[in-house]
């Protein structure tokens, strides 16, 4: 066995991991956006106090996923991090072939749509309270 095998073999379990957690960030925001229409449908002829009850609902779920999201881009980043360290510890170790792959940048597509998410939150639980206020 040669000296870097282990930690090959650790670099390979985590970009699964970080695989993992990339496909998981948008299964879920895919997921719950496709609950969110579905019950908008369903629920597009409620009356005031009733669509209240729901943009507060649907509110703070959008904030709830937000959050989900979130913390599931910083396991994300932690593996993408670790792999780095790899990197650069190969290239030390004199394998100059060993790519080492720039990190994602913090305020990147995926931080946006996490900022999206908490926007919309907002703004539908603001909406229901601005209903029940008026009404």
């Amino acid at each position: 066995m040669h000296s870097h095998e282990p930690i090959l073999a650790q670099y390979y379990i985590f970009a699964e991991r970080r695989l993992h957690f990339g496909k998981l960030f948008w299964i879920n925001i895919a997921f719950f956006l496709t609950l969110l229409l579905l019950a908008a449908a369903i629920f597009k002829d409620l009356a005031p106090p009733a669509l209240a009850l729901f943009l507060l609902i649907a509110g703070l779920a959008t904030l709830q996923i937000s959050y989900i999201t979130h913390r599931i881009r910083t396991v994300e980043d932690t593996y993408e991090r670790l792999m780095n360290t790899i990197e650069e510890r190969l290239r030390a170790a004199g394998h100059a072939d060993c790519q080492v792959a720039p990190l994602s940048k913090k305020y990147g597509a995926r931080s946006l749509v996490t900022i999206a998410l908490a926007a919309v939150g907002v703004a539908l639980t603001i909406a229901g309270l601005v209903i029940i206020v008026a009404g």
